[in-house]
């Protein structure tokens, strides 16, 4: 992986190997969560997971010529994890609200259009009773 090689060109001088880093890092990022996600969200986890690897690189010690891309793989595996499940629970919750709409009324889900529609309605007739 062509990470490596600029992890241990910036290990030998980091002064000057890191902005090459940095740039093919973030790079690398995106077009890894591009795969999985569509390009808004994957340049959002990119700066995150790109941010969340330089705050960890201190502690990073490399086992082999291969470990900064199998770290950063890692890293970035997990944090796409991370991202999915909160897409889920926030999913999950708005469903959630749908249904308490339902059993609290009697009454269908309804869109985000016909909920606006039905409360300008309902403020027109309260105007109308005024």
């Amino acid at each position: 992986m062509e990470l490596d090689a600029l992890y241990r060109d910036y290990m030998e001088d980091p002064s000057g190997g890191g902005e090459q880093l940095a740039l093919n890092l973030e790079l690398w990022l995106v077009r890894y969560f591009a795969a999985r996600h569509e390009l808004a969200r994957a340049q959002e986890l990119a700066r995150h997971t790109n941010a969340s690897i330089w705050r960890r690189l201190p502690e990073f010690q490399p086992e082999d010529d291969a470990a900064f891309g199998r770290w950063v793989t890692n890293i970035a595996r997990i944090e796409g994890l991370r991202a999915s499940r909160r897409r889920t629970t926030m999913r999950a919750l708005e469903f959630d609200a749908q249904g308490f709409d339902v059993a609290r009324g009697g009454e269908q889900p309804r869109s985000q259009p016909q909920r606006a529609a039905s409360s300008r309605a309902e403020e027109s007739s309260d105007f109308e009773l005024m």
